[in-house]
């Protein structure tokens, strides 16, 4: 399952990547809330409504879908896509490798390793044209979010042991829906 994912996503993860240079933040709207100025991007819109509808359709039975092998490229596409452009990748690989009941195990690694793929694509594409003068205050961030990063894999490890699959396939679908409302409403 990763080999076809993961192939195409690393290509589209650098085209994304690329493109966000020549992407600015396109504002959609804005609005004030308790003092405070949130806008959404357009970008940010359009994730938030394509994660909700991928957990819905997860969700609704009636909505189900069934993924060919086909669709792992275009699901690999999409995710690496969006994982180079924003950055936003791993819940569009969880709404596609969701629906091939996979074995949990085999549904968490094929994530890490799509993931670690795309990472290794677009992170040099972010860097090439940043100062390191600019960032060097930033390391104790970095030493923050490997370490969360760290403690989240033994955590889950744990936990992963004591859940049914059914158990996972929803909690990841609300994630999204919680994570596309947050795009939406541009909190984040």
């Amino acid at each position: 399952i990763a080999g076809p994912f993961a192939l195409a996503a690393i290509p589209a993860a650098f085209l994304g990547s690329f493109l966000i240079q020549y992407t600015s933040s396109v504002n959609v709207y804005e609005y004030v809330l308790s003092g405070n100025v949130f806008q959404i991007e357009l970008l940010n819109l359009i994730f938030g409504v394509v994660l909700i509808g991928f957990a819905l359709i997860e969700l609704i039975p009636k909505w189900s879908l069934a993924f060919s092998k086909q669709s792992l490229v275009l699901g690999g596409a999409v995710s690496g896509f969006f994982g180079g452009l924003s950055g936003h990748q791993g819940a569009l690989r969880s709404a596609f490798l969701i629906k091939y009941q996979l074995d949990k195990n085999v549904f968490i690694a094929t994530g890490i390793i799509v993931a670690l793929a795309v990472d290794i694509v677009r992170t040099p594409m972010y860097f090439r044209n940043i100062d390191v003068s600019d960032i060097s205050g930033g390391w104790i961030y970095i030493v923050i979010a490997l370490s969360a990063a760290l403690i989240g894999a033994v955590t889950g490890k744990f936990f992963l042991k004591k859940m049914k699959l059914s158990f996972l396939n929803i909690s990841v679908s609300i994630a999204m829906i919680l994570f596309g409302i947050v795009l939406i409403l541009g909190l984040l």
